[in-house]
């Protein structure tokens, strides 16, 4: 369940650009405006993931050779972030510890990557550590998420990425 709740939050902070409207949340559901969809149709970012979910990457090595190892078998930019994207959506978990018990930790890429347990931050941070590892730029927004109990919020409190594609945001 938690790990279930990790690849939802993960995959609703992955952004892609299209056209000229700015940054769009693209989460690989069929039907969904992108100019990438030639590339990164549903069924072949199930089959990434589906490649991904077997990927073991021990936690000793270094991020930059970990993204080389699970994008490397790709040759565009789409399918090597999509990669990096489901790897990390389904070999880390969701540490609810954090926001429950407002018990804070190491968000870094580094710690991220050796503990496979981070929240939004942590996984923004190894996201961008990835692909910018194998030369796609990608950035970390930090932003808003909807606060059940109403009111203004006085600090942002979500992080997700976006990433540069063939030149685009």
């Amino acid at each position: 369940m938690v790990r279930l709740a990790a690849t939802f939050l993960f995959i609703s902070s992955l952004c892609f650009a299209q056209e000229s409207t700015g940054p769009v949340l693209l989460s690989g559901i069929a039907g969904e405006k992108s100019s990438l969809t030639a590339t990164s149709g549903s069924s072949a970012f199930m089959t990434i993931d589906e490649l991904m979910y077997a990927k073991e990457i021990p936690p000793a090595r270094t991020i930059q050779q970990a993204a080389r190892q699970i994008s490397g078998i790709f040759d565009d930019e789409v399918n090597k972030v999509r990669s990096i994207y489901s790897w990390i959506a389904l070999h880390l978990t969701y540490d609810s510890a954090v926001i429950h018990n407002q018990v804070f930790t190491n968000q870094e890429a580094e710690s991220v990557f050796s503990r496979r347990k981070a929240v939004c931050e942590g996984y923004a941070n190894l996201f961008s550590a990835m692909c910018n590892s194998i030369g796609i730029e990608s950035r970390m927004i930090i932003g808003y998420v909807k606060n059940d109990g109403g009111g203004q919020m006085k600090f942002p409190n979500h992080v997700w990425n976006s990433v540069k594609i063939k030149g685009r945001w």
